[in-house]
């Protein structure tokens, strides 16, 4: 079986035993950074117009968790196994797309180009969620700490397992990391606080704050007699 290293494979190359492609190609992701080549064999065989290719890809990254935001190192091992027919536009405009077609390429010009479809498969097989492990606490959603770390020293609340620094609204919630302490002379109401004191006309019947002056108490029995027509 002949082994190539070349990332274009014609077909007119694809012998009947088949080839082998030797993976080590350096690719780019948004969401990752990429430490060092993918590596991997595919082997590539033909059957009349039909090309069917399939190995492994292997590549090591760094990621970055959703939740606290700590990068992390992790290893990514991609299985492909992939059939790819020449392109017909009549032929696939009259077809619906099958749940099977997810594993169906196409090829022009009696070629394939073997990077584009690694690159693919690496996107598609990459977590729809990074996390650094899945019971990460992340962060405090009032001061950022770090809830992995320990509880912060906010005081808005009880710890919340997976706070989402990304998906989360700044303010909007308690501190999920909060520590009380009820010693805190902002959480301990003193009796001597204005706030804290109801005033006289709170504590007692409007009528009855009346009759604290002889004022108002004349003009209480005022109103009295012309209730009762007293003279």
């Amino acid at each position: 079986m002949i082994v190539i290293k070349m990332m274009i494979v014609r077909l007119k190359d694809i012998k009947d035993e088949g080839l082998v492609v030797e993976l080590n190609m350096g690719v780019s992701l948004d969401t990752a950074k990429v430490k060092g080549p993918v590596r991997g064999n595919l082997s590539v065989d033909k059957s009349g117009d039909s090309v069917l290719i399939n190995g492994t890809a292997r590549l090591e990254m760094t990621l970055t968790c959703s939740r606290c935001l700590r990068e992390f190192d992790s290893d990514l091992e991609v299985a492909i196994n992939l059939t790819y027919m020449p392109w017909q536009d009549d032929d696939l405009e009259e077809r619906d797309l099958q749940e099977t077609d997810m594993d169906i390429g196409f090829y022009t010009n009696d070629e394939i180009d073997i990077h584009q479809l690694v690159t693919e498969q690496i996107l598609l097989n990459m977590p729809m969620k990074i996390v650094c492990r899945d019971t990460c606490m992340g962060l405090c959603h009032t001061c950022g700490a770090n809830l992995n770390e320990g509880p912060c020293r906010c005081s808005n609340g009880p710890a919340t397992v997976g706070s989402d620094p990304i998906n989360s609204t700044v303010g909007s919630q308690e501190c999920p990391g909060a520590v009380k302490n009820e010693s805190d002379p902002a959480t301990v109401r003193s009796e001597s606080d204005p706030a804290t004191v109801r005033s006289e006309s709170d504590q007692y019947p409007q009528g009855k704050a009346e009759l604290t002056t002889e004022g108002s108490l004349v003009s209480y029995l005022d109103r009295l007699r012309s209730k009762y027509k007293v003279r």
